[in-house]
């Protein structure tokens, strides 16, 4: 189980460096402590993919090719869209209602 763990940390160190070198959170980025992950995003972007590919090496390793493809986006899935919902701002917005009468 240690080696689907270890997987799972990969995967989830992959999809919070995506976040922080995205264009969008560059500027966020650039005034915390990982300013290094926003001033190469190339980089950080190439050591995530690498991240993804070693997490599937282990998942190969463990249950072979044909299941660590299909068990990768299962596990990449649920964790990307964690990371995502973890950096939007997903607090209510106030809507304007419109009268019927207007």
């Amino acid at each position: 189980y240690i080696l689907l763990f270890l997987s799972i940390f990969f995967i989830s160190l992959s999809a919070h460096g995506f976040s922080y070198s995205s264009e969008k959170a560059r500027q966020e980025t650039l005034k915390s402590n990982l300013k290094v992950l926003a001033i190469y995003p190339k980089a950080t972007k190439f050591f995530s993919s690498l991240f993804i590919v070693f997490s599937f090496s282990l998942l190969a390793y463990m249950y072979g090719y044909s299941i660590a493809f299909l068990s990768i986006w299962i596990l990449c899935t649920p964790i990307f869209l964690f990371v995502i919902f973890l950096k939007n701002n997903l607090s209510p917005q106030p809507h304007k209602h419109r009268s019927k009468n207007n």
